[in-house]
């Protein structure tokens, strides 16, 4: 196909004044509700015109003209807003409703069919037409698999691979993954969400926070045999991209995907946006997206400033921590059960399960602060700081009148290579915008109905996530607007 034409805003704007205009009173009425209301400021105020050059280079220069693209894409995104989870129901309801057409930018006695819909997402996606038939088994659990311990998560990170993440993302040159199929939906958000609500100061210095949540889709995992006469017969799946993992809010294997986002909470609004979106397999487990979302949110979005990264115990691990030492950023992420415990040090130094020393007493040692320049955490007798009263051990323990020092090494354990102290004032503060992540989540996968959508594949999936994820931005945008009258 070739790319014709792509409509303006400005001609958009015109088309919409005129047609509100000429509106019946019953319709001016239906605009005065909530949720027309705001549909009708989100797409005056959305501007496609800056994805004109996105949009180009997937179009061929000759062919059969594509037509109303951006109306296609605005009539989805209305699509979201209004809670549609079917394409097809929608185009249905656009047919039989011109306020929808209009405010999609549809003439009513010209819409797009169905089909033109369609075309308009496998487009922006970018890959060929994907592969539904495969041998009986193919979304089969692995047995090797265990039910996590009450209160665990799913332990199901590859040995190393985290390691393999750091040293591919801190020595790669260029874009991160310039392949992969979904970077023209992450460049779109950037262009018409992201950067717009850093230019409104909606984002500014923002504690971003990670977390994936379960997916779970309606597709059958066993798929339909192609011949129902032969038991060997190969089957087709409706969702051959999808596959098992652990949802350990209900506690149950499920069949879906995970979604992972980069998010932050806005203090000026009080609302919690999604700064980057990835649709993986259920299976993944969280610390191994953390990775590429990571470096592709920095390489995609260089204009976002930030400081702190907060996380579950899902991230910690040394990877991790060595990511955020070279780039700059400050985990705030809790420890891992698994890898804490009273740990001995030396004769007279013992770490607790928050990592703190004690001294050969049992007494915690009194923080000290933080030496940059060496990169260690410096603690202190508890006795000589005045910490406790007395301490049998006064005398076999130090002479010095300082009293025993202890230095935790950032270069030995990058936990510590970092100013914020874990369980420390500033980092319980700080952990508190970890929750912005879930409840992101929850907005795209409930609010927005990403999980009960009736679609399949990572393709399509990713496809109504972004529109999600849009469309929170643009609540943002119109609370923003009612605040200031």
């Amino acid at each position: 196909l070739m790319l014709k034409h792509l409509s303006s805003h400005d001609h958009f704007i015109s088309f919409i004044t005129d047609h509100v205009s000429s509106l019946s009173p019953a319709d001016i009425q239906r605009l005065r509700s909530d949720s027309f209301d705001s549909a009708l400021y989100k797409v005056q105020k959305i501007n496609f015109d800056s994805i004109h050059g996105l949009l180009q280079p997937l179009y061929s220069n000759t062919g059969r003209p594509a037509k109303d693209q951006i109306e296609i894409f605005r009539s989805l995104l209305l699509m979201n807003h209004f809670g549609f989870t079917s394409i097809d129901k929608w185009v249905k309801a656009v047919a039989s409703d011109h306020l929808y057409a209009i405010l999609a930018g549809f003439d009513p006695s010209h819409l797009a069919p169905l089909g033109s819909y369609y075309a308009f997402m496998h487009r922006v996606w970018g890959t060929k037409k994907i592969e539904k038939i495969f041998p009986e088994g193919h979304h089969k659990k692995d047995s090797k698999n265990k039910k996590p311990a009450s209160g665990q998560k799913w332990d199901n990170v590859p040995d190393g691979i985290t390691a393999q993440l750091l040293d591919k993302y801190t020595n790669l040159e260029g874009t991160p993954d310039p392949d992969r199929p979904e970077l023209i939906l992450q460049e779109l958000f950037n262009e018409l969400a992201l950067l717009p609500s850093i230019e409104k100061h909606i984002l500014d210095n923002p504690v971003i926070s990670a977390d994936g949540s379960s997916l779970h889709i309606l597709s059958n995992p066993y798929g339909i045999p192609i011949d129902k006469t032969d038991k060997n017969s190969k089957r087709r799946y409706s969702d051959p991209d999808a596959d098992w993992g652990w949802d350990s809010h209900e506690k149950r294997w499920y069949f879906g995907y995970s979604l992972f986002a980069l998010s932050c909470h806005s203090p000026s609004l009080s609302v919690d946006l999604p700064l980057f979106f990835s649709i993986n397999p259920a299976s993944q487990h969280d610390s191994v997206s953390l990775f590429p979302a990571l470096a592709q949110f920095r390489s995609l979005c260089p204009e976002m400033k930030y400081q702190y990264l907060c996380g579950d115990s899902a991230f910690d691990n040394k990877s991790t921590f060595l990511l955020c030492k070279q780039w700059g950023i400050t985990p705030v992420i809790d420890f891992n059960k698994r890898n804490t415990g009273i740990k001995r040090i030396d004769d007279n130094i013992t770490l607790d399960e928050e990592g703190h020393p004690l001294c050969h007493a049992g007494y915690k040692m009194t923080y000290d602060g933080y030496c940059k320049d060496r990169d260690r955490h410096k603690y202190r007798c508890p006795l000589k700081t005045k910490k406790v009263g007395s301490c049998h051990c006064q005398d076999a323990c130090s002479d010095s009148p300082y009293g025993r020092t202890f230095y935790i090494q950032g270069k030995d354990n990058p936990r510590y290579a970092f100013k914020v102290l874990y369980k420390s004032k500033k980092w319980k503060e700080l952990y508190k915008n970890r929750t912005s992540s879930e409840r992101v989540n929850n907005r795209i996968l409930n609010n927005y109905n990403v999980e009960y959508m009736h679609t399949h594949t990572t393709a399509r999936y990713s496809f109504f996530t972004m529109l999600a994820c849009i469309n929170i931005h643009l609540d943002a945008w119109y609370k923003k607007a009612n605040q200031e009258g």
